[in-house]
């Protein structure tokens, strides 16, 4: 038997509650504009529903338009020798397409030539349609601790 009650319960639990002191913070990092914050479906997009207590998260696909802004964490960052103190929020990233085997939509993300990591499976495929020439990538926010190397990402025209 398939349970389809509660599935916007479910996902909810997955969004950054709007009622928080710091939510104004939290919906400006991911780039969410303050007057779509009760579009339910928008939000999970957005914010990937990403949580701390689980690597579980929803990537939505998005369309090249004059306005596309979202952010995302580079995948790889922890397998690469790339030293990321190199790096500075604000910096902006190359990106080149990557004829990958196991891959056929990679996009390698690059700083002065060099591997950084890699734009997730589901984000990378805004980089195949039309009009990707004008999409750049800025640091958004790093995290480099001892265990946990990650790069946040600002993906935008």
């Amino acid at each position: 038997k398939t349970e389809h009650s509660n599935v916007m319960d479910l996902f909810s639990k997955r969004l950054i509650n709007t009622e928080r002191n710091d939510s104004e913070r939290l919906l400006k990092f991911w780039e969410v504009d303050p007057a779509t914050k009760e579009d339910k479906l928008y939000l999970l997009a957005m914010t990937q529903g990403i949580n701390s207590i689980d690597n579980f998260e929803f990537l939505a696909d998005f369309d090249i338009t004059e306005n596309m802004n979202f952010v995302t964490d580079l995948a790889g960052t922890s397998y690469y020798n790339f030293d990321i103190s190199n790096l500075q929020e604000g910096m902006l990233l190359n990106f080149e397409k990557e004829n990958h085997p196991k891959d056929p939509l990679a996009v390698k993300v690059l700083f002065k030539n060099e591997l950084v990591g890699y734009i997730k499976k589901s984000h990378a495929n805004v980089f195949h349609k039309e009009g990707f020439q004008k999409i750049k990538l800025q640091i958004k926010h790093i995290v480099n601790v001892k265990d946990e190397k990650k790069i946040f990402v600002r993906v935008f025209i």
